[in-house]
């Protein structure tokens, strides 16, 4: 990797980072503004409904402008336009909550998109996966220092004094997004040729019919289920897991949040490994007209999952009894359902012609979001109607629909668009 290689992922990691502490920092002050009164428990609900309404269509958006304007002022300017709505929702009043984050959701939108057409401009396919791989831990990263952040940020200071946190994360934005702006570019130049592309050199076509090389695809269809299956899996474990094991799997709380930490563990672990496993296979077995090497890493991954899922629904009865084959059930979920997640999305950008990369993302996103949705009201009701069991046995469906679509597909053509010739 090249010094300007390390300096583009530095940058995007650190920027990517501080997107996710501004969309968390809400979050993570929702305890003290309920606590003044500012805010009831059902208004802060709706500011959360509101950014993930706005940062669904801002991410779809982004991901079709991202490949008409450089994915490098997008991010850059979705990371400033976050520190200063962070910093305007810090001066505000209660009134004026909802639109600020909805406006903050919708600028949320550009960074992973711009992300995603990075990478695929400054990085070979032999190192593609794990630089995805390891730019999604930021994520986690953030997700993971964020309370710890809040926590040293607030300690010793009245419930009144949230507003410190929202104004420190939001000036730092700030800041970091005008040192992003001066530390990427869109392309390499010709002395990085040779780094980011393999022995071969390839003319980028221009797509003018976009949305029909897209939508007139089938294997579109396949990561979009499987993304939307995933994020089902993954919306019910974040929403619904605590509540799952304490009234179903005779948990405590703190039992039943060992269970989820541990499946955020996996998923770091999941989302590193296959990253590096898929970009061996793609190096050691090569792309060929039909499949792609990555789809064995799916394969796997999903395969797995499933095993554990009907695990923890039908092994697992008593989770403080059986703790310890909980916990290795609760890990082998996280390091495949991340694992999956993060093979399914690079595999919608580099399996698309470069120039429509950043859209068949957005659309792959967009049906991904379908399952988040799908994993909140419409599950709990499921769940009401019947059990939370029946609705964990619903997810299980979810992956083997998707787990049988990438088999199928191994032996068929995966590639979105026109391919790109070799020059």
């Amino acid at each position: 990797m090249s010094l300007q290689q390390g300096m583009i992922f530095f940058s995007m990691y650190i920027g990517y980072t501080f997107y996710t502490l501004n969309r968390k920092s809400f979050t993570f002050v929702i305890p003290q503004i309920t606590a003044t009164g500012e805010v009831s428990p059902v208004d802060a609900g709706k500011v959360l409904s509101s950014f993930s309404l706005a940062y669904t269509v801002g991410k779809f958006v982004s991901g079709v402008f991202v490949d008409r304007l450089s994915p490098t002022l997008m991010f850059s300017f979705g990371l400033f336009s976050c520190g200063l709505i962070n910093l305007l929702f810090a001066a505000s009043s209660p009134d004026y909550f909802i639109v600020l984050w909805f406006l903050n959701g919708l600028c949320q939108g550009p960074g992973w998109p711009a992300c995603g057409k990075l990478m695929k401009s400054w990085y070979s396919s032999q190192k593609l996966g794990t630089m995805w791989s390891l730019l999604s831990t930021s994520m986690n990263v953030a997700a993971s220092v964020g309370p710890l952040l809040a926590s040293w940020c607030l300690h010793g200071r009245s419930d009144h004094e949230w507003r410190i946190l929202m104004q420190v994360f939001g000036f730092i934005s700030i800041l970091l997004s005008l040192f992003t702006f001066l530390t990427m570019s869109d392309q390499p130049g010709r002395e990085e040729q040779g780094t980011t592309k393999s022995s071969t050199r390839t003319h980028e076509i221009q797509v003018d019919n976009v949305w029909s090389a897209i939508l007139s695809s089938p294997y579109i269809y396949v990561l979009g289920t499987s993304y939307m299956s995933c994020l089902f899996v993954k919306g019910a474990l974040t929403d619904w897991g605590t509540t799952y094991l304490i009234q179903e799997k005779s948990g405590t709380i703190y039992s039943s949040g060992k269970i989820l930490a541990i499946i955020e563990l996996g998923g770091v672990t999941g989302r590193i490994l296959s990253g590096l496993i898929g970009d061996f296979l793609v190096s050691f077995l090569g792309k060929k007209a039909v499949g792609h090497p990555r789809h064995l890493v799916v394969i796997f991954s999903q395969f797995v999952l499933l095993f554990m899922l009907y695990g923890l629904r039908v092994w697992v009865t008593d989770v403080d009894e059986q703790q310890s084959l909980a916990l290795i059930i609760g890990f082998c979920i996280g390091f495949c359902l991340y694992g999956a997640i993060s093979t399914v999305g690079l595999l919608s950008v580099e399996n698309s012609t470069p120039s429509i990369s950043g859209t068949t993302h957005s659309v792959c996103a967009l049906l991904g979001n379908i399952g988040l949705v799908f994993s909140g009201y419409p599950f709990s009701y499921l769940a009401s109607q019947f059990s939370w069991g029946v609705g964990f046995q619903i997810s299980e469906y979810f992956i083997t629909l998707s787990l049988l679509s990438f088999i199928s597909f191994q032996w068929r053509n995966c590639y979105i668009g026109p391919k790109a010739k070799t020059i």
